[in-house]
């Protein structure tokens, strides 16, 4: 059996998947010419105005340019602020005002953490006239979370309202990815979490408040997937089996995994727990499906993770 050594896939391009790139690139190269530090938000409002006129143009315009400008702050901790409130729309109107303040201190600092992103995309979206959500949650990075319910809020994202439509934006992780081990955050734009699915995000994301989840699954769906990497997340790639992130092993026997999609399936290879290299599989064709099987050997293992072009689809963790 062939094998090849693994590239890292954290900020890797995938396959074929251009058409996000090409629907925005000409919005994205004005935004690229922009100042790189602003600290009055009208003025990166107005610029904005200026140059783009529907909705998805300016909330497209606004992720570009705080994914390339805002620098995430590893040091930093959650934003918190203690207020009282008499209603429910008194509540409302403090947490409006203490999320102006957030985004408008984020912009002049220049850098942030999760809810610091989200927050000043919110800013931005409510003074261009965008219905935006900050949503705090839970967001899938880790392989002990495989099989564990979403408890611990760790992250915070956005939904935007377009065409009367909800949509997902993750700006923290449009502008990079962080490694918890070395504690070094790679800045890098990404455009995958812009105008993600509702489908797909669920993949790596569940909200405290479930009102804004908009697919129909719950925390123990969740709890069940495998890790997914963004390689998946960005491919037309639909898993279809196995639908549990936790593989029962039998020794000297073998897991089958069934795709679907458009595009074809080709390319996959697979490791177990740390391994160095990877081994590459037979990809079988049936109809609109793709069909490879992973075997297992005597020794039973903690963790499979299938690539694709040596770069990381998602991980399953054996039992």
């Amino acid at each position: 059996m062939k094998k090849r050594i693994i590239l890292i896939y954290v900020l890797s391009l995938l396959f074929g998947s251009n058409l996000i790139a090409q629907d925005y690139q000409a919005i994205d190269s004005v935004v690229k010419n922009y100042p790189k530090s602003i600290a009055n938000p009208y003025d990166l409002i107005n610029m904005i105005n200026y140059d783009f006129k529907t909705d998805v143009e300016k909330a497209r315009a606004i992720y570009t340019w705080i994914s390339l400008n805002i620098v995430y702050d590893v040091e930093a901790t959650s934003l918190e602020e203690s207020f009282s409130y008499k209603s429910k729309r008194n509540k409302l109107s403090k947490e409006k005002k203490i999320r102006e303040k957030w985004g408008r201190e984020t912009l002049a600092k220049g850098m942030a953490e999760c809810e610091g992103y989200a927050t000043l995309y919110y800013y931005l979206c409510d003074l261009i006239g965008i219905e935006c959500v900050v949503i705090p949650g839970t967001s899938r990075t880790s392989l002990d979370q495989i099989g564990k319910l979403p408890e611990r809020v760790n992250h915070a994202w956005n939904a935007i309202k377009i065409d009367k439509e909800w949509k997902f934006v993750d700006v923290t992780w449009g502008a990079g990815s962080f490694d918890h081990s070395t504690k070094i955050f790679r800045q890098k734009f990404d455009e995958t979490y812009f105008l993600t699915s509702p489908d797909r995000f669920f993949l790596e994301h569940f909200p405290l408040n479930q009102e804004y989840l908009f697919v129909n699954k719950t925390k123990q769906d969740f709890a069940n997937l495998p890790i997914f990497y963004w390689n998946y997340i960005k491919s037309d790639y639909e898993l279809l089996s196995p639908q549990s992130g936790i593989l029962d092993y039998e020794k000297e026997g073998s897991v089958r995994f069934v795709f679907k999609s458009e595009i074809g399936v080709k390319d996959i290879s697979y490791t177990f727990d740390d391994e160095w290299t990877t081994n590459d599989l037979e990809v079988t064709k049936n109809g609109d499906l793709y069909e490879v099987e992973v075997p297992f050997g005597p020794e039973k293992l903690n963790f499979l993770t299938l690539y694709y072009q040596n770069r990381g689809l998602m991980t399953f963790k054996i039992r």
